[in-house]
């Protein structure tokens, strides 16, 4: 029997923040119940749905024992967008694998020009020493949701709060650089905080 597992997108088991640069790459990891069993070919399918009936790229069967770090070369990437991939491979003996379940990679912002928010501050007399700004807003919701992501920097730290839920598990986010030059940012997939009818987004902010 021969099968793959552990698909991951650039060391990641379903990446939510691929950003620009080089082609994603896709690793994963051969199993197999013969002795001497190597891989001999793969195939890759990239597509804008679970089910893949909307196909957008495909390796073809490519004759290659490389299973790690195998870039997607050619694939055309959209920002923010949800790409499914799914493999299959062909072992020294002939034996050919089923595709394996599918997993994902979301792209992020790739460019400045992908940020459509505007920065948010508290009004400058209302800061006090020692006091961290709390921000809140609401939304409203009345249709199911397929898909929520968030994403979030700041300019000194934050933290961010979905329905009274603290969202991610990182603290000290987004990170420390020089502020002026370079802008690190965070992406939450928070499908699970949202409800129908009203919602509540906040966020304390630290300098």
């Amino acid at each position: 029997m021969l099968s793959i597992s552990q698909l991951t997108c650039e060391y990641k088991v379903n990446p939510l923040s691929i950003d620009a640069g080089a082609a994603p790459r896709i690793s994963w990891k051969l199993k197999c119940d013969a002795r001497a069993c190597m891989q001999k070919a793969y195939r890759i399918q990239i597509s804008a749905t679970v089910n893949f009936d909307q196909l957008l790229w495909d390796s073809g069967q490519m004759n290659s024992t490389q299973s790690v770090l195998v870039e997607l070369d050619g694939l055309q990437l959209k920002a923010r967008s949800r790409y499914y991939y799914r493999v299959k491979a062909w072992d020294n003996a002939g034996r050919e694998s089923p595709w394996t379940e599918p997993a994902f990679f979301q792209t992020g912002l790739q460019n400045p020009g992908d940020w459509e928010a505007e920065w948010i501050a508290a009004p400058e007399k209302r800061l006090r020493a020692g006091v961290c700004p709390q921000l809140r807003t609401f939304f409203h919701i009345d249709k199911e949701i397929a898909n929520a992501t968030i994403y979030v920097t700041a300019l000194g730290l934050y933290e961010l709060q979905l329905n009274d839920e603290r969202v991610g598990e990182h603290y000290f986010t987004p990170g420390w650089t020089s502020y002026a030059n370079r802008l690190q940012y965070q992406t939450y997939d928070v499908k699970d905080y949202l409800h129908m009818g009203k919602n509540t987004l906040g966020a304390l902010l630290g300098d």
